[in-house]
């Protein structure tokens, strides 16, 4: 009877496994950056604006779950793109309430008093915000 030691058939197959998950295809994300023009083109609206207001509640989504959304109130001081308004609230999924927060990845943050260009297409969908020079630093 042959007894084939236990130790080199582990480093075998350890390094067999190695070997296979090395060879799996690797695919990475690639995000291309907006240009100006391309967010300009893009957007609905262009505004230069102040965080008013933010807040989150519960709302029942399409599908029936309960889901945090969070209302972004803007305060409007110009109008570069679109229609000439005072205000305009931006609607995000996520959020923090009643001691629960939902993250979405990708979701800007904001906070009261926040001022910036806001470009926003369709139905308060943010595509890029940009500090006000008196907001950085």
């Amino acid at each position: 009877m042959n007894i084939i030691p236990i130790r080199p058939f582990i480093s075998l197959l350890r390094c067999l496994f190695f070997l296979a998950v090395a060879s799996l295809p690797v695919s990475a994300i690639s995000v291309d950056t907006p240009t100006f023009t391309d967010l300009v083109e893009r957007s609905e609206e262009i505004v230069q604006a102040t965080v008013a207001d933010i807040q989150s509640k519960w709302v029942t989504s399409a599908k029936g779950d309960r889901v945090i959304k969070t209302f972004v109130r803007l305060r409007i001081k110009e109008t570069a793109k679109g229609p000439s308004r005072d205000e305009v609230t931006l609607t995000f999924f996520g959020g923090t309430l009643d001691g629960k927060t939902m993250v979405i990845a990708g979701m800007p943050q904001f906070r009261k008093g926040q001022r910036g260009w806001f470009f926003i297409k369709g139905n308060g969908c943010l595509l890029y915000t940009s500090p006000s020079p008196r907001d950085r630093g």
